[in-house]
């Protein structure tokens, strides 16, 4: 049920994330922290630490509200701090994704097989995150309106497509297939920049 409930809580600040992320970081900075930071807690206390005994799946939630928490303080006074942060989130996806191209090659039977999880052992795929979310992190500096609409479009897009993963992929066979989970990923990605754009357009 929590693991539900933690699922169904980053399914939606993606979707806001996805198509507002401009928008939050610019007008509203203290909830815009709040969602970023809180998915930056979260997958941290997801994949990168070990729960103590007896957190079980609260552990992520916990992480959620340290990392909401402070992201919503300093969102404003920091707001580099945040952006910097988004966009290394999103040169680790590009990392992870091109890790996967790199060892799977182009056999469609192979991705097929794929298990799309950050696995900490593979020496390859943790450097790859590691150089590109350096490398996206630095682009936002002079490139900030940009990759604020690119990194919140395309992070938020991940937080949307993983949650639904989660939550329904026992039910929904392309929810298992790692190439539409990927396109899929992209499209709402790209769908969420375009909105984002418009929006500062209008």
């Amino acid at each position: 049920m929590i693991g539900w409930i933690s699922s169904l809580l980053i399914l939606l600040a993606g979707v806001a994330i996805c198509v507002a992320g401009i928008n939050l970081i610019h007008e509203q900075p203290a909830l815009g922290g709040l969602l970023l930071g809180g998915a930056l807690g979260y997958y941290l206390f997801s994949f990168f630490f070990i729960p103590p005994a007896g957190v079980g799946a609260w552990f992520p939630l916990i992480g959620f509200a340290i990392g909401g928490v402070i992201g919503a303080l300093i969102a404003r006074p920091l707001y580099m701090v945040i952006l910097v942060l988004t966009s290394s989130m999103l040169g680790g996806l590009v990392g992870l994704v091109i890790s996967y191209v790199l060892q799977l090659g182009g056999s469609p039977e192979r991705w097929k097989q794929l298990s799309l999880t950050i696995n900490l052992n593979d020496t390859l795929q943790v450097w790859l995150m590691i150089i590109f979310a350096l490398a996206l992190g630095f682009l936002a500096l002079p490139f900030e309106e940009f990759m604020t609409m690119v990194s919140t479009g395309f992070v938020g897009a991940a937080m949307f497509v993983s949650s639904l993963v989660v939550l329904f992929s026992g039910s929904v066979a392309l929810l298992r297939n790692p190439v539409f989970i990927f396109f899929f990923w992209f499209a709402v990605g790209m769908g969420g920049l375009a909105w984002q754009n418009h929006s500062q357009q209008i």
